[in-house]
């Protein structure tokens, strides 16, 4: 669970479309190592608060597969946006 109610967390987070459509993009031709470097660089870039960045950055180096760091990166995407995930 990446958010306890539908409050937004992170508003006008600043990552954009086409970073989250990049992403989708180099999932399947990239190596673990590189896909998690950029989720971590994906959320450092963005708008949000230190506190809110670390947790998701903490979910995002504990995964143990490409497909929990995108879930996780999508939902940050998500709760920016005002979607509540």
């Amino acid at each position: 669970m990446t958010q306890k109610n539908s409050r937004t967390r992170v508003k006008n987070d600043g990552i954009g479309e086409n970073r989250i459509q990049d992403l989708y993009k180099i999932y399947d031709s990239s190596n673990y190592n590189d896909f998690i470097n950029e989720c971590v660089n994906i959320i450092n870039d963005s708008n949000a608060s230190v506190r809110t960045k670390d947790r998701f950055l903490r979910i995002v180096r504990q995964s143990h597969s490409k497909d929990q760091a995108v879930t996780t990166v999508t939902n940050f995407f998500l709760a920016g946006s005002g979607l509540g995930v």
